[in-house]
């Protein structure tokens, strides 16, 4: 185990259950994938609820977290400037998205003056370097960046309120962890779970086949394939999300 690991458990799936026929339809490769996941960070645990919220990790489809880490990698691949990390202050770049975000924010947004394009597309570098967490509600503010040889995992969740309360169990936190160390947690996540949904779909396929369904196996069996490619992909595409010097100059306003 390392201070970065991206964890989760499969719930069972009704296609499935042992003894049964195939079920009419053909289930998603994604919804296979149905349980829980948490990211673990030292001793914090990242989308995991805080007690008064029930106290257990985000329970969804496994395949959004790991389609949702494969998209940051390329951006967090890419090291952030010295210059650039100079100028975030205190050292965050989480803090200065959300401090460009909120500059964008205070914009008209019909505006469309160079400052305000300025704003935008410094904010949208910035933004390639935070995991989705759209998709919950509330949602969880998670930034992973690299420079250097480090990588930069970042959450700050005190704002992410239900009745007054955090609803996340770490609200606030920071943890720096060599390159390589991260990129073994990531492979071991996208192995495991690749293998883990391998037998899945092998047993469903088996299923097909045998009941004269050899069509739905073989879609099966490719969309597997190609997201065991994904993580090779990912780590080798380069980074699109933007220009540094956005960032420099919206920085120094």
């Amino acid at each position: 185990m390392t201070d970065f690991e991206l964890e989760y458990t499969l719930s069972s799936h009704p296609a499935l259950e042992p003894g049964g026929p195939p079920p009419e339809g053909r289930p998603t490769w994604a919804a296979l994938s149905g349980g829980s996941y948490a990211i673990r960070v030292g001793d914090a645990r990242l989308l995991h609820y805080a007690p008064d919220f029930g106290g257990h990790a985000v329970e969804h489809a496994v395949v959004r977290l790991h389609e949702d880490v494969l998209g940051i990698l390329p951006a967090v691949c890419e090291p952030v400037p010295d210059d650039v990390v100079l100028a975030f202050a205190p050292g965050s770049l989480g803090d200065a998205a959300r401090r460009l975000r909120t500059a964008s924010d205070a914009l008209d947004e019909l505006d469309e003056s160079a400052e305000a394009t300025l704003l935008l597309e410094a904010s949208a570098v910035l933004a390639g370097r935070q995991l989705d967490t759209g998709y919950l509600d509330p949602s969880a503010d998670l930034w992973l960046w690299r420079h250097g040889d480090l990588v930069t995992i970042e959450w700050d969740n005190r704002a992410k309120l239900v009745a007054g309360q955090c609803v996340w169990s770490s609200e606030v936190g920071r943890r720096e962890l060599a390159w390589a160390a991260f990129v073994g947690a990531v492979e071991r996540f996208h192995e495991r779970f690749c293998s883990d949904m391998g037998r899945r779909v092998g047993e469903l396929a088996a299923r097909y086949v045998a009941a004269g369904r050899p069509h739905d196996a073989a879609e099966l069996e490719r969309e597997h394939a190609w997201r065991k490619g994904r993580l090779a992909a990912a780590l080798s595409r380069r980074c699109d999300a933007g220009d540094w010097r956005h960032v420099r100059q919206a920085l120094r306003r």
